[in-house]
């Protein structure tokens, strides 16, 4: 069954939660996906916003993406264990 999540979230949180609950349903923009489908449009929309002119720190939310993963891994290690 899926759990539902509908609240804003910060970047490193929303990358941990990929790892840990991939199908967990939340709504991108009131479209509901799977965490991790909303992750990689993130992950694919920040990257490709390094190469746009903008006031967004692009770079900072791919290195919260990159934190968030490893913690997302670390607790699922510890977790199993």
């Amino acid at each position: 069954m899926a759990t539902y999540f509908n609240v804003y979230i910060e970047e490193s949180t929303r990358r941990a939660l990929a790892i840990l609950r991939p199908l967990m349903i939340v709504n991108l923009f009131q479209i509901p996906l799977p965490m991790i489908a909303a992750a990689a449009l993130w992950v694919y929309a920040d990257y490709t916003g390094l190469f746009a002119p903008s006031n967004i720190a692009h770079g900072a939310h791919l290195g919260g993406i990159i934190v968030g993963v490893a913690f997302g891994i670390l607790v699922r290690r510890m977790i199993s264990e």
